[in-house]
């Protein structure tokens, strides 16, 4: 074949390489996932002159990829949307690095392999659901250096590979494997490459370690952290090696062709043991690649898991040569054209990745056509895109340009919001990984305090249930909700803080006017003083109180620290049990002599009996075995397994003729406006007597009962009474609209009760359906059906 007609094929191949990633790139150039939106905010920054960080005045380096976030801020001179530059420019490394996969594979003589991986690579449909990331851009400088290399190109491979760890720390491994392959197959080194290399490398790399402290991003510990956690892109506690097995179960779901695709794999294998004339470095730096991001035990996402794509496309490019090949031998006699032998054994491995792509574009048509329970929902695209853009441009609508807002996922919400984040998975802040580390997911709500706080609706904050948090629900308010009925998480709603900050202290100084106490817990440490910002109480209120520590001998065990407000009874009007400091100083680590300045917040709920004295409970104990430290005087008077100190009033929150004011709405129909009840301790036979202030809403037509239940202190109902307010003889149906019904219940406490602390429980139901009202927050989302209205106690 004459060299004219070979450039003309090659050309020809290449052409359609680029039609093809064109029309990919219209068809699903709309994909769109939360993190790269973090580097495109270091981008927006860099370009707006702000520097090259997210929040301003922060040195933190969040982005994976600085050196992509530098091209974005160049491309950003040209256009402001700066997420579409991005998706566009992954299109065009998509089609850069099938090129270079085409010319890797016609040097080694197998331009029809090369055609195939080529083909293979830009239909993959991991790199379009990676779209936006730097991974294509990433792939295509490694891809263009394995090309170079092979070409006897030090220069330019040098070059490339430097830009590759320029944009991606993992970027040093695709040099080692090259540096591998030479180091074996030509028996010396190659120090003028090893040279060029380290002269690109070195200046922004020294660069990130001056501004930053060093060059690797924090979000490196930060998915150790949530792996640790289990929180991860696929299911929870799901390791890196289980996510390749759940995206190749999610593929071979979507087409069971992608069995031809494993099968060309393994013969391609097969063919390039014994051709031995092969890309080795190429499956060598998948090898590496995957090991080492098993070893480094990260939370996996399905984009990490693009870069072994080039090993396996050109396995089964070579693997479909040596297939046609064979059978063209064995059909010679047959005189069928190459062309249709390649064809027909060509569309069953190039099907697959085409029904995918179209489930892709399915998806981006109508989002939320597929179950987050289904298998192939882990290789589509997020739902969640659209209503976090909605929120951030809310939030930079309706905040303050000074505001902070904390947020789970950070990328779109914070790009659109254009406000100081705090993300609660620790992708922004070192000290957030940190406390993650110690699977203290809410550190970063308690020690920030944000203004706004965005929470879904499922899975606000992962393992901890952030709505029952009394000091969450007192801080915060709702004030915006955003439904989206593709968004499986949803809705998402906007909370804003209530009261003000608690500004925690930066130092283990004792304050001037801190309170001596100076009681020992176990002879091993010291509770030397203490604060309180508030001696009068109501409910609905914060009361902060700071705890000031000193070890007095090393502890081999971590313990709790419980801090209680007993009132009257020694019922437990608010507590908080955490490891001290918020959960990032676990008393293992404590050093004799040390001193600890440990913050609690304590919430009182809205249904606090009033009035009422309260005083502080102070304690240790072991978070497996329960086991409390004996709490002792400096003078060693054994006080027993706790402390108690400083007593506080508790006043209702307003003045009112009702008693214990409030507004809990059930729906939007009845509002809890007060309750009284004439004892609140009580033996075994007798009965709390219970009152309870209703408003109407609004004029019902049906008529609601009213439950109220007596629970033990392990959930079991003693005691009921369930009927139509006043005993019937008030039916909602005939309550005026803002009139105040005063309702009577009694709870007799059985004969046989145990001893202890019970809760009443209130609601509201439809008797004909058993179907009970929601309790609504201040934006009508539904946060339980039923009310804890107060504790009592029973004594023998």
């Amino acid at each position: 074949m004459s060299e004219q007609l070979l450039h003309a094929k090659r050309y020809g191949g290449i052409l359609c390489l680029l039609a093809l990633a064109l029309v990919l790139g219209l068809l699903l150039g709309r994909v769109a996932f939360d993190d790269p939106f973090v580097t495109y905010r270091y981008a927006r920054n860099l370009r707006a002159g702000l520097g090259l960080v997210y929040n301003p005045q922060e040195r933190v380096l969040s982005t994976t990829a600085p050196l992509y976030a530098l091209l974005l801020a160049g491309g950003a001179l040209l256009t402001n949307n700066i997420p579409t530059l991005s998706n566009w420019i992954s299109v065009a490394a998509l089609f850069v690095g099938a090129c270079f996969l085409y010319l890797l594979c016609d040097s080694f003589g197998s331009s029809k392999a090369g055609l195939m991986a080529a083909t293979l690579y830009i239909t993959a449909p991991l790199h379009w659901l990676s779209l936006g990331f730097e991974t294509a851009f990433y792939l295509a400088l490694i891809l263009g250096a394995f090309y170079f290399y092979f070409k006897d190109r030090f220069v330019p491979c040098s070059v490339l590979l430097a830009l590759a760890l320029l944009t991606r720390g993992d970027g040093i491994l695709p040099a080692i494997a090259l540096g591998m392959h030479y180091v074996t197959t030509r028996r010396y080194i190659p120090w003028r490459a090893i040279a060029l290399y380290l002269l690109l490398s070195a200046p922004m790399l020294i660069y990130l370690t001056l501004f930053f402290g060093s060059p690797l991003p924090v979000t490196l510990a930060a998915k150790a952290a949530q792996a640790k956690l289990g929180v991860t892109g696929f299911y929870a506690h799901t390791s890196f090696i289980e996510g390749v097995l759940i995206l190749a179960e999610a593929y071979v779901q979507q087409s069971k062709l992608y069995i031809v695709f494993v099968f060309c794999v393994c013969m391609g294998f097969i063919a390039a043991i014994r051709q031995r004339k092969w890309p080795w470095p190429a499956l060598l730096w998948a090898v590496l690649y995957f090991a080492g991001y098993h070893l480094l035990g990260v939370a996996p996402y399905h984009w990490y898991y693009a870069p072994l794509i080039p090993a396996f496309v050109l396995l089964a490019g070579w693997g479909f040569t040596a297939i046609t090949a064979r059978i063209g031998q064995m059909l010679r006699g047959a005189r069928l054209p190459e062309a249709v032998v390649m064809i027909t054994l060509g569309l069953p491995l190039l099907l697959p990745p085409c029904i995918s792509n179209a489930q892709i574009y399915r998806a981006l048509r109508n989002p939320g056509s597929v179950s987050p329970e289904s298998k192939t929902y882990k290789v589509l695209p997020e739902a969640k895109v659209e209503v976090y853009r909605r929120v951030g441009e809310w939030l930079k609508e309706h905040t303050p340009e000074d505001a902070v807002i904390g947020v789970t996922e950070v990328g779109v919400i914070g790009y659109y919001a254009e406000r100081t984040m705090v993300d609660f998975l620790g992708l922004i802040r070192p000290d957030v990984a940190r406390a993650l580390q110690n699977g203290n997911i809410q550190w970063a709500l308690w020690h920030y305090q944000p203004d706004y706080v965005v929470l879904t609706r499922v899975n606000p904050l992962y393992s901890y249930d952030l709505r029952a948090d009394e000091w969450f629900k007192v801080a915060y308010t709702p004030v915006q909700v955003f439904e989206d009925e593709h968004f499986w998480g949803g809705p998402v709603t906007v909370y804003q803080r209530q009261i003000p900050r608690y500004q925690l202290s930066n130092t283990d100084e004792i304050p001037p006017d801190a309170i001596p106490l100076h009681i020992r817990f176990g002879n091993q440490v010291e509770l030397l003083a203490y604060t309180v910002d508030k001696e009068v109480l109501h409910p609905g209120d914060v009361l902060n109180v700071a705890l000031y520590w000193q070890c007095l001998q090393p502890l081999s065990e971590d313990y709790t620290v419980f801090v209680h407000l007993l009132g009257e009874y020694d019922l437990i009007v608010a507590q908080r049990d955490m490891e001290p400091c918020l959960g990032t100083c676990p008393t293992h680590r404590w050093r004799p002599g040390e001193r600890i300045a440990d913050p609690y917040m304590l919430a009182l709920p809205a249904t606090t009996f009033t009035p009422d004295e309260a005083q502080l409970e102070v304690g240790l104990y072991h978070p497996v075995s329960q086991q409390r430290l004996t709490a002792t005087t400096a003078e060693g008077k054994t006080l027993g397994d706790s402390a108690r100190f400083h007593t506080l009033t508790i006043q209702p929150a307003q003045a009112s003729p009702i008693p214990n004011p409030m507004q809990i709405n059930f729906g939007n129909q009845i509002a809890l406006v007060g309750y009284s009840i004439d004892q609140r301790l009580a033996k075994p036979g007798e009965t709390f007597h219970l009152t309870l202030y209703w408003r109407a809403l609004q004029h019902m037509q049906e008529n609601y009962s009213v439950f109220t239940h007596l629970l033990s202190e392990n959930g079991q109902r003693v005691a009921q009474m369930d009927s139509w307010p006043q005993h019937g003889n008030a039916p909602t149906s005939g309550w005026q609209l803002d009139a105040i019904v005063k309702d009577d219940y009694e709870l007799d406490v059985p004969g046989d009760a145990s001893p202890g602390v019970y809760s009443i429980h209130i609601g509201i139901y439809l008797a004909e359906t058993q179907q009970r009202l929601w309790v609504l927050d201040g934006v009508g989302q539904p946060q339980s059906d039923f009310v804890i209205l107060s504790r009592v106690r029973v004594i023998k």
